[in-house]
């Protein structure tokens, strides 16, 4: 008797991290140029840092992430340029970026982004983001941004 094919289901609606990860890029001013930077890694599984290593080199940063743990991404478009009409640099850089930083977060590695001539900070931590600014109206659409995705803000640090 043959057995009746059976669906296991995953419980829950996950967070979209790329679609996260370009808006918390989003957020930073438009035109700049972007660093992302990784603080703390794990190399084991050695899968993980294989596989963020190679998405870098095939964007032209042929060092590995301990020699070089920051990359820099152009960015052309103005502020409220429509995500369907960006330029091409920016559709590439972007892309590169946003899944870069997604891979970081679901790997909980620690990490920042910033846009050059700007103190505006995107923190990515061991399973949380965390913004700074030193303008409140910043901020305040920081927390606009991360409760579309029903992230709930805290005060102190997530793991004490």
């Amino acid at each position: 008797m043959q057995r009746p094919p059976r669906y296991y289901v995953i419980p829950g609606v996950k967070l979209n991290l790329p679609d996260l990860s370009r808006r918390l890029l989003d957020w930073m001013p438009a035109g700049r140029e972007r660093l992302l930077i990784v603080s703390d890694w794990w190399d084991y599984p050695p899968d993980q840092l294989h596989i963020f290593e190679t998405i870098r080199k095939g964007s032209g940063v042929p060092q590995r992430l301990a020699e070089a743990p920051g990359h820099v991404f152009a960015s052309t478009k103005t502020d409220a340029t429509d995500y369907d009409n960006r330029p091409l640099v920016d559709v590439e850089e972007e892309s590169i970026a946003m899944w870069l930083m997604s891979l970081m977060l679901e790997w909980t590695w620690e990490g920042y982004a910033v846009v050059k001539g700007c103190g505006d900070v995107v923190w990515l931590g061991d399973g949380f983001v965390r913004f700074f600014s030193a303008d409140g109206a910043r901020l305040d659409a920081a927390n606009n941004l991360v409760a579309e995705y029903g992230l709930k803000p805290r005060d102190d640090f997530p793991w004490q």
